[in-house]
């Protein structure tokens, strides 16, 4: 019975490291919100030793001696073809038919600043965004009929104002509030009938969200986390 059950945990684990991952697409997330987290393929969350620990993990800024500032920006471009089957059923699609976006380049800024009030206290600000980008399809795309089929623009801000405490000499606490806005535009064509030019249709709107967050940093050892 021990064999069969050591066994089994063996082959379990085996297959938990072989196997990969799920893969969750970010869609128009930017999550680019520092140089070193970025580099380190965005695992920080458990070092989390510079400003861009509030957005990353509000509660490693208790690690930050004095106050602190981190400036940056991230600018991504899109850009790419479609190449229609012809199955859609819309008029002057053919199979084989291609289409391609217009290239765009969108800049994403980002602003962290971080202060130790007393050796247990550390307050900090963050200002970033993590959706903003957009589309643009020709006049003649496949699916300029879609809700939002033709062009897309989506613009977000978030402030985030936190404070963090250190329980201990290795839990920290943190929590926080979010300021988010949003600005979003979508537009596609609306067919009417054969032989009569299609309509443009546009969707927009903006708003202003409040909302929370609290994390924690826990250090099993100094060996796993800066002293």
């Amino acid at each position: 019975m021990k064999y069969n059950k050591l066994k089994f945990l063996v082959i379990f684990g085996v297959i938990s490291v072989l196997l990969p991952s799920y893969v969750y697409s970010h869609g128009w997330g930017g999550y680019e919100q520092g140089a070193k987290a970025h580099g380190m393929g965005n695992a920080f969350t458990g070092l989390a030793d510079d400003p861009t620990a509030v957005f990353y993990n509000p509660a490693g800024i208790v690690q930050a001696d004095g106050t602190r500032l981190s400036v940056g920006f991230a600018v991504p471009t899109i850009s790419g073809d479609y190449r229609s089957n012809g199955t859609s059923g819309n008029p002057g699609v053919n199979p084989g038919d291609k289409a391609g976006l217009e290239t765009q380049s969108f800049f994403e800024p980002n602003l962290y600043l971080t202060s130790k009030i007393n050796d247990r206290l550390s307050i900090g600000v963050g200002e970033y965004t993590i959706f903003g980008l957009g589309f643009k399809w020709p006049d003649s795309f496949e699916g300029r009929y879609s809700p939002g089929g033709k062009n897309g623009k989506l613009e977000t801000m978030t402030l985030n104002p936190v404070a963090a405490y250190r329980v201990t000499d290795k839990l920290s606490v943190a929590t926080g509030a979010r300021i988010e806005r949003a600005d979003i535009t979508l537009e596609n064509f609306v067919f009417l009938a054969p032989g009569v030019d299609d309509v443009r249709s546009e969707i927009s709107g903006d708003d202003f969200g409040l909302g929370w967050n609290a994390a924690l940093l826990y250090r099993f050892s100094n060996r796993h986390c800066r002293k």
